[in-house]
């Protein structure tokens, strides 16, 4: 899953194991058990710090958050719960969606809105 993806990601951007290595500050070895699936997905500081250095999009960058999530077994991935524990309402928000018992038509209507909001 994870390791699947970043070294598809890396390759499509031509960049090499031990460069990426190098740059994240791990050695080529422990980034290549990394894509093999032979140890557990990188922290959410080292794929910040891959998103740079590969230049990726937001959507691929946040593919990798959740590709680490979904390896791990994590329900939610670790930039949205830094981002929750930095903006103290999207607990409250994200509380009165449960008890609003929203689906996935509801939060895509309300990501529209969003970028609606966004946009103007």
């Amino acid at each position: 899953m994870f390791g699947e993806k970043l070294k598809s990601i890396r390759i499509e951007k031509g960049v090499s194991l031990r460069n990426l290595a190098d740059k994240l500050g791990v050695s080529a070895p422990y980034l290549s058990d990394v894509e093999r699936g032979q140890r557990k997905p990188l922290s959410g500081e080292h794929i910040d710090k891959i998103a740079d250095v590969l230049g990726l999009t937001p959507e691929e960058r946040q593919s990798l958050f959740d590709a680490a999530a979904e390896t791990r077994g994590d329900a939610v991935a670790s930039d949205v719960i830094l981002y929750a524990g930095e903006v103290k309402n999207v607990s409250a928000a994200l509380r009165k969606a449960r008890e609003l018992n929203l689906g996935d038509e509801e939060w895509l209507q309300i990501i529209e809105e969003m970028e609606k909001k966004k946009r103007k």
